[in-house]
């Protein structure tokens, strides 16, 4: 489906939602095929944003990613991407993890969901994740 012309008028019509992030440190699983793959990225005063998917990178193939300060625009009404918009400034510390080490069903989950804002520091948030997730058990969808 394509979204064009929705989302100019939003932005036209000053129809358009910024989250801008600022972060020192990021953890980020790696994608394993196509699925796009997770960030946490520490917000500094004790909570993480939560970003998974293939969405979740820059448009312009210049802009470093992951990015110690970006935006993400969506519209107000339907909340249709407009863009990430990354900085020039690199993250100070990024941990790395492989998809491998974390539980099947990981990217199935749908809680939590992206761009949510959880309690806790990066590593926190990830051990808490793949604790969660192999409670749930390892199965894909039905």
């Amino acid at each position: 489906m394509n979204n064009a012309s929705a989302i100019r008028a939003a932005i036209d019509n000053g129809l358009a939602r910024v989250c801008r992030v600022r972060s020192d440190s990021v953890v980020v699983v790696q994608e394993d095929e196509d699925e796009g793959s997770a960030y946490i990225f520490d917000l500094g005063d004790g909570s993480s944003l939560y970003l998974r998917g293939q969405e979740y990178f820059p448009d312009l193939e210049s802009s470093l990613w992951p990015a110690g300060q970006f935006e993400i625009v969506r519209t107000k009404v339907d909340r249709l991407l407009v863009g990430v918009f990354a900085g020039s400034e690199p993250v100070a510390d990024i941990r790395e993890v492989r998809m491998s080490e974390m539980p099947e069903s990981f990217w199935f989950a749908d809680v939590p969901e992206s761009e949510s804002i959880l309690p806790g520091a990066p590593t926190e948030v990830l051990a808490r994740l793949a604790h969660q997730q192999a409670e749930r058990g390892t199965a894909g969808p039905t």
